[in-house]
């Protein structure tokens, strides 16, 4: 059974998801000038705090996440040598996600981490994503998330396994699994990756940390297995490094698959 993880270290300073669309529509550009309002609630962890969540039992995923999609995401005793697993059940193209309760981000570096499992069961069904990111809004108890449909990135990370059923996506596309990742620059334009550039074949059918790094002067970076995937050098809208929701989820209804999180993790580093 695993233990669930607070650890303090000497640090400081960060950042959701839609299923199996096009890349554009996980990234809008609001007005990030507005006001949040933020009713007297604070859970914003203080500088030097690591925040991780396993999900070791069931009460403790839906005490720690607001849990949307229909069907709901669910709690998963085990699977694949991994115990406590987050499972978002989104029905592709339709979104699943935990949006973290907890308030991420104080303004300066940070990263958000996830162990992964992209289950690929048959070639055909839809599309099976594993991700996170962070919500360009902030949400309260008072004020919790409703609907996935209200749900907008500032930043995404994820693999997305196409199955010949995914008639939305181009067929020289289907049947393979693809990185996607996007993010709002400073000049507030969504900046993707490309939504079929990289392939992620080997990732499938394993599992992998996944991980979004902003530094101190906000360049984004994203790696898998601590390997650099993509380096762009706009920086990200510092905007959104301060008082914002990790996400996690996509889509895993398992026609084509399964998508497991074995933990999230937000990491302050220290900076130089």
């Amino acid at each position: 059974m695993k233990t669930l993880l607070i650890s303090l270290i000497i640090a400081a300073g960060l950042f959701i998801l839609a299923g199996c669309q096009k890349e554009a529509e996980y990234l809008a550009t609001p007005d990030l000038n507005q006001q949040e309002y933020y009713d007297g609630f604070t859970t914003q962890t203080a500088p030097g705090i690591n925040w991780i969540n396993n999900f070791n039992t069931e009460t403790n995923l839906i005490k720690s996440f607001y849990l949307l999609g229909d069907p709901l995401p669910v709690w998963v005793a085990s699977a694949y040598g991994r115990e406590g697993l987050f499972d978002n059940m989104g029905a592709s193209p339709d979104p699943g996600y935990g949006i973290s309760k907890s308030i991420i981000g104080i303004g300066g570096p940070i990263e958000i981490e996830s162990e992964v499992y992209l289950s690929i069961t048959s070639s055909n069904g839809y599309c099976v994503c594993p991700g996170l990111g962070i919500t360009q809004k902030t949400y309260y108890p008072s004020q919790p998330p409703v609907h996935t449909q209200e749900v907008v990135l500032g930043t995404y990370f994820r693999f997305m396994y196409a199955g010949y059923n995914a008639t939305w996506v181009p067929s020289a596309y289907r049947g393979h699994t693809w990185i996607q990742a996007g993010y709002i620059n400073d000049e507030n334009k969504s900046i993707a990756l490309g939504e079929y550039n990289v392939s992620a074949d080997k990732y499938a059918n394993g599992w992998h940390k996944v991980k979004i790094s902003v530094n101190q002067e906000h360049s984004i970076r994203f790696f898998i297995d601590n390997e650099l995937i993509w380096a762009p050098e706009d920086a990200i809208n510092y905007k959104l490094l301060k008082s914002k929701n990790l996400v996690m989820g996509f889509t895993s209804s398992g026609l084509a698959g399964k998508a497991y999180h074995n933990y999230v993790k937000v990491t302050y580093p220290e900076i130089n």
